[in-house]
């Protein structure tokens, strides 16, 4: 009952809505009422002198054409409206090339993206839980959750610096890690084709301009894709955008990103990125192009309405920061195809495209 009370009186669409996991537990309920119901309706349907098994065949189609309409605008099926069928990109072809390295007998930590293409085994666990596995799977181009960006970059690194991991696989954002017995030499280094998933060779920019923050960081455009995770209704929003270093970055910055409220506003920036805690801007080359995608954008459907990409810059390192208190713009071009804009935040937050949220 206290696990009910906590789904119904949620504030969270997620829980109340019945389109998430956590719905669950009403599975039982509906089942019961739907069988108590049917009952009642052939008893009554009897005294008017309908035929009972009429009854109890049009009340058995009257759930299945519900529940498949139902399907249809809120599953996760092929029968939904939203299903996508996933590309097999070279991404994806590489992340069969490492799952396959790992041996079917062998214990495996590692993150929820990962661990369905893992789990026919005895124990397989989700990173950065690794207790007693054997190897860890990650792939830094996907969703971190339950961990971040930063926390996933810390645990690896935390890991190769220990000697204790030694590193099988490390390709496009993908790493392969196998626990030894007794250290390493030496710390082992992530190789050059590991950084391949934030250094595209011909970006395909959906939102092409140039913004420069600061004295020497140049925004070449971004790109806004939805991603179904829980909620087809409002799909988490995506963001990747593209940078270049017009000079050399001595100081760490972070790349923000956000979403507008549906009033144009925004309260607070997100700085988990997929690439700059791998790839800082320290490290980057002059004129190479960098990708990097927010984490952690879901959209709040309390009220209907569009809202805003927004991009900024912040000193230093960080995992958010306040929309007033990064760099500010020196130069905007944005090409009329790129849709309206507007400058926040005395000139340090960008904000452009148009996102439709429902309730």
């Amino acid at each position: 009952m206290p696990g009910i009370l906590l789904i119904l009186l949620s504030n969270d669409q997620h829980m109340y809505s019945g389109i998430g996991h956590y719905s669950a537990e009403f599975v039982g309920l509906v089942v019961a009422a739907s069988i108590f119901g049917l009952a009642w309706l052939v008893t009554l349907g009897v005294r008017w002198g309908f035929p009972k098994r009429r009854i109890v065949d049009s009340g058995c189609i009257l759930v299945l054409a519900l529940s498949l309409a139902n399907t249809h605008v809120n599953g996760f099926s092929p029968l939904g409206a939203a299903f996508e069928w996933p590309a097999l990109t070279r991404h994806v072809a590489l992340t069969e090339q490492m799952l396959a390295m790992i041996p079917s007998t062998a214990s495996v930590s590692a993150q929820d993206t990962l661990d369905p293409r893992l789990s026919d085994r005895a124990a397989v666990y989700l990173f950065p839980d690794s207790q007693s596995a054997q190897y860890v799977a990650l792939d830094a181009t996907a969703s971190m959750a339950p961990s971040k960006p930063s926390a996933l970059h810390a645990t690896v690194m935390s890991m190769l610096e220990s000697r204790r991991w030694a590193l099988l696989y490390a390709n496009d954002g993908l790493l392969l890690l196998h626990r030894l017995a007794s250290p390493l030499s030496a710390v082992p280094a992530l190789p050059a084709q590991f950084y391949s998933f934030a250094e595209p060779a011909s970006p395909a920019i959906q939102y092409p301009m140039q913004v420069t923050f600061g004295p020497g960081l140049e925004l070449l455009g971004y790109t806004v894709s939805r991603r179904e995770v829980v909620n087809l209704r409002n799909p988490d929003v995506v963001i990747t955008t593209y940078w270049r270093a017009l000079s050399r970055l001595p100081e760490p910055l972070t790349l923000l990103t956000a979403l507008t409220n549906v009033a144009g506003q925004v309260s607070r920036m997100n700085g988990e990125q997929t690439a700059i805690y791998w790839l800082p801007v320290t490290r980057w080359n002059l004129g190479q192009v960098i990708a990097t995608t927010s984490t952690d954008i879901g959209l709040d459907a309390t009220q209907a309405g569009t809202v805003n990409a927004c991009v900024g810059v912040s000193p230093g390192v960080q995992v958010g920061a306040n929309p007033g208190t990064g760099l500010a713009m020196s130069r905007v071009q944005v090409p009329r195809g790129s849709g309206p804009y507007r400058v926040l935040a005395n000139g340090r937050v960008l904000c452009l495209g148009r996102i439709s949220v429902v309730e």
